[in-house]
């Protein structure tokens, strides 16, 4: 577990240096040239802030006809209104199923979704169901005990979709508020671990049919898309 956390942190001290630089690198200047957008986008690339965010930001900072603001306080304001398109209030199901390309952060983002719910007065528990990443139920466990949050697992099981199914099947006959199911890392293009998907949702709903599976797919740029059926 401290190498995870380790491991984390260093990789954020790459972001937060290229993204202290930008500033440094560009100052005195009203606007900035075609040049200048060209490396300012290597370095917030760099600084994994993601296509979508990126392309907004040189938008804004390409159209000169702004000039009553400098290009540091259109940076900032487009990165503002960026941040706040991600974030929006969104209903959520009973049961949270997290789906995703590995290293994405679902293990982390169930965790922060469990604590949000327990911060609001609900029961939630988180269910181990990641099979494949030999740290992800130590990981997932630290975070349960962290919360003081319950936690579903069973080391000694190698199918995903039986862990999830016990797990919402505890959750529910303990009347839950909220039951987050954490899944392996997939790969879209991995047909017979994507039927492994298939088969967590479908016997899940054996159970419920409330039911939201988030999709994280984009890996720099974390937005979940939401299914509800």
């Amino acid at each position: 577990m401290f190498k995870f956390f380790k491991k984390t942190f260093v990789g954020l001290a790459k972001t937060r240096h290229n993204v202290s630089n930008i500033f440094a690198g560009f100052a005195g200047k009203k606007y900035l040239s075609h040049d200048d957008l060209d490396n300012l986008e290597e370095i917030l690339i760099q600084a994994d802030l993601g296509w979508e965010v990126v392309d907004k930001i040189l938008i804004s900072l390409s159209d000169k006809h702004q000039i009553e603001m400098s290009w540091e306080d259109r940076f900032i304001e487009t990165m503002q209104l960026a941040l706040k398109d991600t974030i929006s209030i969104i209903p959520l199901n009973k049961i949270i199923i997290l789906i995703g390309i590995n290293g994405t952060g679902k293990t982390t983002t169930a965790a922060k979704l469990a604590g949000e719910f327990s911060c609001k007065g609900e029961d939630v528990m988180l269910v181990a169901a990641d099979t494949y990443r030999a740290a992800a139920v130590e990981q997932i466990r630290e975070w349960s005990e962290r919360l003081n949050i319950n936690l579903v697992s069973n080391t000694g099981s190698k199918d995903p979709a039986a862990i999830a199914f016990d797990g919402v099947n505890s959750g529910l006959s303990k009347s839950m508020d909220r039951i987050i199911v954490d899944t392996a890392g997939r790969l879209h293009n991995s047909p017979n671990l994507m039927k492994e998907l298939e088969k967590i949702n479908r016997v899940v709903r054996k159970l419920t049919d409330d039911v939201s599976v988030l999709k994280w797919y984009s890996t720099s740029y974390r937005i979940w898309q939401i299914y509800t059926h």
